[in-house]
């Protein structure tokens, strides 16, 4: 995506951070995804190794005549299949490895591989699971701390304001009245700095939800439908 065909309204993502944290629980992920398709091929692989190391059964027929050629006249094949002349057998034919230690080797290779990629699986959904809470709780107390930074923001405006009048008056001095204003920009800069991390959180949110990529695409596609 290119960067300029991102739109600005992103940088508010807010509303939709908390929204997702209120619905359903996210249960895909990129990497969850990839390691079930691994275990679906896993699957198919260990499956045919085990067929390898089946028995071999066959159904075999044929008949034989009295001659060194094979019947064919209608005549001759009558007279074989109705028991007046020459033999005709129908049987199995069962073929069975007498050494299977390669395909036991490839059994438990497989299986190994297998078995590694469903704990893999399931230790990733289980970090899903315990990242997006950890994620929904960061974002409520980044939250709550934007907000305490904001009130304290806004008494330092009042403070800087009451400093001015009592200076007018004479009853501050310059250096309290300097002092009450760069209380106010320090606490401005923290609000700013706590402003970001809030968003950065609320932009991960929405990452591991799916939404950010969705929300990006389809605004993305409005830009430049709009520009054609």
């Amino acid at each position: 995506v290119d960067p300029i065909d991102i739109p600005t309204t992103l940088d508010n993502p807010m509303p939709n951070g908390n929204r997702a944290c209120k619905g359903k629980r996210p249960e895909v992920t990129a990497e969850i995804v990839s390691l079930e398709k691994k275990m679906e091929a896993l699957q198919s692989e260990l499956d045919g190794v085990k067929n390898e190391a089946l028995p071999d059964l066959k159904l075999v027929a044929g008949y034989q005549g009295n001659a060194i050629e094979q019947p064919t006249s209608p005549e001759l094949n009558r007279q074989i299949f109705d028991g007046d002349g020459p033999a005709w057998s129908v049987g199995v034919k069962l073929a069975w490895p007498l050494d299977n230690s390669k395909n036991r080797a490839d059994r438990r290779g497989k299986w190994l591989d297998h078995a590694k990629a469903k704990a893999q699986l399931r230790i990733s959904k289980d970090k899903l699971k315990t990242d997006w809470a950890e994620l929904c709780r960061s974002l409520r107390v980044e939250r709550a701390n934007e907000k305490t930074f904001n009130k304290v923001v806004q008494q330092q405006s009042q403070r800087v304001r009451a400093e001015n009048k009592r200076f007018s008056l004479g009853r501050v001095t310059v250096d309290q009245l300097v002092q009450a204003e760069d209380d106010l920009g320090n606490w401005e800069f923290r609000s700013q700095q706590q402003a970001i991390s809030t968003r950065t959180v609320a932009w991960r949110v929405q990452a591991l939800s799916g939404a950010l990529y969705s929300q990006i695409r389809n605004q993305v596609e409005e830009r430049r439908s709009e520009a054609q």
